[in-house]
């Protein structure tokens, strides 16, 4: 008799995190942090590819991550200190670090791409398409965000993150309002000029797509990123929680 199907979920979860535990390894500043330095440096070693542990370089960089797990238990560097403003960070400012982080994400949040994507099928619809073509198109605009987020890789670096954000925002609000003007004038031709109607409506379905290529590529990438690398390495697991909680209330309101 064949293994029920629990039985297979139960214990083909249990092998894959076998396997995961084994092909992972968890960072060293953390290891050294938990009194786990001989793991450190050998994950070290093998990240830095395949270096002996007595190699000048693997001692140096360990010098550092002992610095830096040292620097971790300043009062700063505490939860509570960075939600009441960052006291005890001083030039640091960690507080403005938390509120940037934080805030970054709520902007992207609410800037339309709720709409965007929630209300994809509906939109389409306001433009003058039926049911099944809007469904379809709505489909089709959340998967064109895949080589839009690929293609992100092409400009974060060469550009920036300000200038990939800024370009971003700024089409993003040209885009939206084209789409809603769009909309509108279909919805009053409709009535009057059908065919007028039908192209006014394909020109706001254009532009959604654009909106999303633009996002995808001039934001989503830089919103994320950017919340990590303004937070020192002692804190920067701790400091991204912002990030984190910032796009979860963003999401959720």
């Amino acid at each position: 008799m064949p293994p029920c199907p629990f039985y297979l979920s139960r214990h083909g979860k249990r092998g894959c995190r076998r396997v995961a535990t084994k092909t992972a390894n968890e960072v060293s500043r953390w290891l050294i942090a938990n009194n786990r330095r001989r793991d450190a440096i050998e994950v070290l070693c093998k990240v830095r590819g395949d270096l002996s542990a007595t190699d000048p370089k693997i001692l140096a960089e360990v010098e550092q991550l002992d610095a830096i797990v040292e620097a971790s238990h300043h009062k700063r560097n505490n939860l509570l200190n960075i939600v009441l403003g960052g006291r005890y960070s001083g030039s640091l400012h960690l507080g403005r670090r938390a509120v940037m982080g934080f805030a970054l994400q709520l902007i992207q949040q609410w800037t339309g791409i709720l709409a965007i994507v929630g209300w994809a099928t509906t939109l389409f619809g306001l433009a003058g398409f039926d049911s099944y073509k809007s469904a379809w198109l709505g489909g089709l605009v959340n998967t064109f965000g895949i080589p839009g987020t690929a293609a992100a890789a092409l400009v974060v670096d060469k550009i920036g993150r300000i200038r990939s954000l800024i370009i971003s925002f700024i089409t993003q609000g040209i885009a939206l309002f084209i789409v809603a003007a769009l909309i509108k004038t279909s919805q009053d031709a409709s009535s009057a000029d059908a065919d007028r109607a039908a192209q006014l409506g394909t020109g706001a379905a254009a532009f959604v797509f654009i909106y999303i290529w633009f996002f995808t590529m001039f934001n989503i990438i830089p919103s994320w990123i950017y919340g990590t690398e303004i937070w020192p390495q002692e804190i920067r697991a701790k400091g991204y929680s912002f990030t984190i909680f910032g796009w979860a209330l963003g999401s959720g309101v």
